[in-house]
């Protein structure tokens, strides 16, 4: 049988001779010239670990930098229809009658929960609507374009539901704004004369 012993040992001084030109990953020591296979073997795998730690952690901050521009696009303001426009007979389709509160743009009435007994500025009752916009865009919004409509804020509250109370004149306009599952915000304003307790929802 032929011997094998001197192939092996030029394969494996090959191999020792071709690893020294390997470049040792940053941060980590070099890899010694006099280290056997097995030690350079070693070495490489935790080159690899380094490399695959140092990718996870550039992916994790990715993700973190992508949730910050999220949280700063949730600051992003929404427009609603002006006293004048609704006085110019502009208002948001279905919303015509409500001349005394703003309604953010793209608004959709929920005929389900909406209870109302009037119209103009002398409405009372439940308007139920939801928003595209975030919630708390759309707080801002309320507490920002009421006063234009001639109302005066008494209380506000940012929460996971939040509360907003104004009056005008002889009503009191109570306004609840919460994150609904499928991603909308949901809208109750309600409207009632002073000294009277609001619908429940």
């Amino acid at each position: 049988m032929e011997n094998r012993g001197p192939t092996l040992a030029r394969g494996a001084a090959s191999i020792n001779s071709s690893m020294r030109d390997i470049a040792p990953m940053p941060g980590t020591a070099p890899i010694r010239h006099g280290a056997n296979i097995d030690d350079r073997a070693a070495a490489m795998r935790l080159c690899a670990m380094a490399f695959s730690m140092a990718t996870r952690v550039t992916m994790a901050a990715a993700g973190a930098l992508a949730l910050a521009l999220a949280a700063c696009q949730g600051t992003t303001q929404i427009s609603s229809t002006t006293p004048e426009a609704k006085q110019a007979g502009n208002a948001p389709s279905g919303f015509a009658q409500f001349t005394d509160i703003p309604i953010p743009e793209g608004a959709r009435m929920d005929m389900e929960r909406t209870l109302i007994l009037g119209s103009q500025e002398k409405w009372i009752g439940r308007l139920a609507i939801a928003s595209g916009a975030n919630a708390a865009a759309v707080f801002d919004l309320y507490q920002d374009q009421m006063a234009r409509f001639g109302w005066t804020e008494i209380s506000a509250v940012r929460s996971e539901t939040s509360v907003l109370t104004f009056s005008r004149e002889e009503r009191v306009a109570t306004i609840q704004i919460q994150r609904s599952t499928l991603g909308s915000t949901l809208v109750d304003i309600t409207v009632t004369p002073r000294g009277t307790k609001p619908l429940k929802p």
